[in-house]
């Protein structure tokens, strides 16, 4: 474990004179020095990619996509530096779709990892790839079984209900999250303001009016009523 991290802190001050560059926008000074420390470490997924995002910020699009698909392919394990600069690439070319899988191939050597886990449901969002995102906010809550994760996975079907065009599906989908957010319910633990407005807004898709009434009604409503209430002094007090 210490060597790791001996490992680890010698590589941060390598590269940060290649962050120093790239922060003062000296993308040719970056160049230079990636490529002096790739002559004596050859294997550097980082620091590849850091020289892709340098190529890039000069317009170099092809050449920096070379690279940071050569430094996806051959890194076995992608750390946080790594994953944050390809990102920064991604980002910077416009290809969403490249941060899911680098935080897909992330994910599947840490599957445990609430940050990874977090960055890979985010990207999903950016995509609007709602089955993907649904899939990794239910993984989320299975490691880590916190409120925001379970409607994460809430919201993901009903974006997927939302987004597709055969009804059977999409009442089925409605029908899935309503269950989901019922067993919530029964364990008392419909919280936050988001969550009783998804609940609402599940019903009301679902046609189920008597029942949205009936919440808005009962203690739910009345929690509700509250939170925007204390919403709205804290906004006039502002």
């Amino acid at each position: 474990m210490a060597a790791s991290k001996s490992h680890v802190e010698v590589d941060e001050r390598r590269l940060r004179p290649v962050y120093d560059a790239l922060d003062n926008l000296n993308n040719k000074q970056a160049i230079k020095l990636v490529d002096n420390i790739l002559k004596k470490k050859k294997d550097f997924p980082c620091a590849k990619t850091l020289k892709a995002l340098a190529l890039i910020r000069m317009g170099h699009n092809e050449e920096a996509l070379v690279i940071l698909k050569d430094a996806q392919t051959t890194s076995t394990i992608l750390d946080d530096a790594t994953l944050q600069a390809m990102t920064m690439c991604f980002k910077e070319t416009q290809m969403p779709e490249g941060i899911v899988q680098i935080y897909e191939k992330a994910v599947e050597q840490s599957p445990n990892n609430e940050e990874f886990l977090s960055h890979l449901f985010m990207a999903c969002v950016r995509i609007e790839d709602y089955a993907k995102q649904q899939k990794a906010a239910m993984s989320l809550y299975k490691a880590f079984p916190k409120n925001p994760y379970y409607f994460w996975a809430v919201m993901s079907y009903v974006m997927q209900a939302f987004t597709t065009k055969d009804e059977k599906k999409k009442a089925m989908l409605f029908t899935l999250a309503e269950r989901m957010v019922l067993k919530r319910l029964k364990e008392s633990k419909l919280e936050a303001e988001e969550e009783v407005r998804l609940y609402l807004l599940i019903l009301e898709e679902l046609g189920k009016y008597e029942e949205l009434l009936s919440v808005i009604q009962s203690d739910l409503g009345d929690k509700l009523k509250c939170i925007l209430m204390k919403s709205m002094k804290k906004k006039l007090s502002i």
